[in-house]
């Protein structure tokens, strides 16, 4: 599947530091309401432009159930932003959304979630909550785990920050945020 999508999306694999190659597809199964399907990730370069690409793909490998498209989620940029993706209806509609776990290997912590969720044959990049950051050029630094919870057939996501030093672009406040998926964005339904 990979060197077929590569091929037809016309893309170059995109080295990694220190001449490590890295992979070109990344995909993850899920569920179009009564449809299993592949989320797919593109990562490689068309000339000298980095490219990351997401769509899904029906289990042959090849029909595109949704149309692989540039991607729009931060981190796009940082080729080794990425870290993995888990599938799970946040908003109770029967489909999947995907949590895209990213992380920033320039800092020493720097983790965040994104969602991207399905809305018909589109795919829909929302903004997440940051997890743990720590950047040393500045007085900010934040510990967080991010965990999950039911609410009827939705589910819900949990950041649970331990330590932070205040409320920042990159840091929630100590405490329990938890974020529901409303339309096209992730609302604070509960902190403690």
């Amino acid at each position: 599947m990979e060197k077929a999508l590569v091929a037809r999306e016309g893309l170059e694999r995109l080295d990694a530091e220190g001449g490590e190659q890295m992979p070109t597809l990344t995909c993850v199964t899920m569920q179009l309401g009564h449809e299993p399907g592949f989320f797919v990730e593109l990562v490689g370069r068309r000339g000298r432009a980095p490219v990351r690409l997401h769509g899904v793909v029906a289990l042959d490998g090849t029909t595109e159930l949704i149309p692989i498209a540039p991607a729009a989620a931060r981190g796009v940029q940082i080729p080794r932003a990425m870290v993995y993706f888990e599938t799970i209806d946040l908003d109770g509609d029967g489909t999947d959304d995907l949590i895209a776990h990213r992380r920033d290997p320039r800092l020493p912590r720097a983790e965040w979630i994104d969602v991207i969720a399905v809305r018909g044959r589109t795919l829909v990049d929302i903004e997440g909550p940051p997890v743990a950051h720590e950047d040393p050029d500045v007085d900010e630094a934040c510990t967080g785990t991010l965990s999950e919870t039911r609410a009827g057939s939705a589910t819900h996501l949990v950041v649970a920050v331990s330590a932070s030093t205040g409320e920042s672009e990159h840091c929630l406040a100590t405490g329990r945020h938890e974020l529901a998926l409303t339309g096209d964005r992730l609302v604070e339904v509960a902190t403690r």
